[in-house]
């Protein structure tokens, strides 16, 4: 896949609805891993320009994306992801 081409992930909400993601990165955090997306088009919850954090989950064998509750490891993934943002941008100065 190019660089430039987004990994688009559809996700199914809790009454059948599917709604497409740009996959922005993962983050490692304290061993588990996080899943940054984006929607492709806005939400009633989730505005197009909004990253929404989810946490990758094994069940079955299979990779689970589950929604975050705590506020607070939701706040430090995102920091992790801005700091990432803010080096890429000092690095192509």
């Amino acid at each position: 896949m190019d660089e430039e081409e987004a990994a688009i992930i559809e996700l199914v909400d809790e009454n059948g609805k599917m709604d497409e993601f740009e996959h922005i990165m993962t983050i490692e955090h304290e061993g588990a891993e996080y899943v940054l997306l984006s929607p492709l088009k806005e939400m009633e919850e989730i505005k197009k320009d909004e990253v929404f954090i989810m946490k990758l989950t094994q069940k079955d064998g299979d990779d689970w994306l589950e929604p975050l509750d705590d506020e607070k490891l939701m706040d430090e993934v995102y920091e992790i992801y801005c700091d990432i943002l803010n080096n890429e941008e000092e690095a192509e100065r």
